[in-house]
């Protein structure tokens, strides 16, 4: 369970590494935390996610496969988190 907990927390850790090596996280105004929906609070459109996503690839050294996942799996890095969590079982 520990094992599980430590890959959680680093998964969640990569994806704050990754979202703030994006060009736009200078320009936002609001503060986030690991439940604040990056699409309608923050309001990412498609290439500030693919942005995102490219990043999150770079860092975690890791082809996302975007079949097992949705939209509403990067709603949040918590929501996120868990998908990728789950997908890399």
């Amino acid at each position: 369970l520990k094992t599980a907990g430590r890959k959680f927390k680093m998964i969640k850790d990569n994806l704050w590494k990754a979202l703030k090596q994006c060009m736009f996280y200078s320009n936002i105004e609001t503060t986030i935390d690991d439940d604040t929906s990056l699409l309608h609070t923050i309001g990412l459109d498609s290439i500030q996610l693919l942005e995102f996503i490219v990043n999150i690839e770079k860092v975690m050294e890791f082809k996302i496969d975007f079949e097992l996942l949705s939209i509403d799996d990067f709603d949040s890095i918590n929501s996120l988190t868990k998908a990728l969590n789950n997908q890399e079982k």
